[in-house]
């Protein structure tokens, strides 16, 4: 993202920060959600199913996938602050293509 921007010396060090403090601040967010998950799957081992237990540890990953966005989101934001006019206008089509990329695909209905 740096590269693509053209970051001066100053803008490369602001975002390295960002970039440290956004892992700081997601490394217990994926530590939570590989434990949920483990719980989650390990369900799977019984011979009988807790429903409940089912939808509230999926309703957990839900929410903490939740925390991830709004994490995301708000780095996304820190970031565009420290470009000036240009390089915000790159940023906001940098990020209009990840967008596309990551918007579910229908699938081809001519494939059986």
């Amino acid at each position: 993202l740096a590269k693509e921007l053209q970051f001066n010396e100053q803008q490369n060090e602001q975002y390295r920060l960002l970039q440290d403090e956004h892992r700081r601040n997601m490394a217990p967010i994926h530590e939570h959600d590989r434990a949920l998950h483990d719980r989650y799957f390990k369900l799977l081992h019984g011979n009988t199913i807790d429903s409940t237990l089912v939808k509230q540890l999926a309703d957990s990953i839900a929410l903490n996938r939740s925390q991830t966005e709004l994490a995301t989101f708000y780095n996304f934001k820190k970031v565009r602050t420290i470009c000036n006019a240009a390089q915000q206008q790159k940023f906001d089509e940098i990020i209009g293509d990840a967008l596309r990329m990551m918007a579910p695909h229908h699938p081809d209905k001519r494939q059986p």
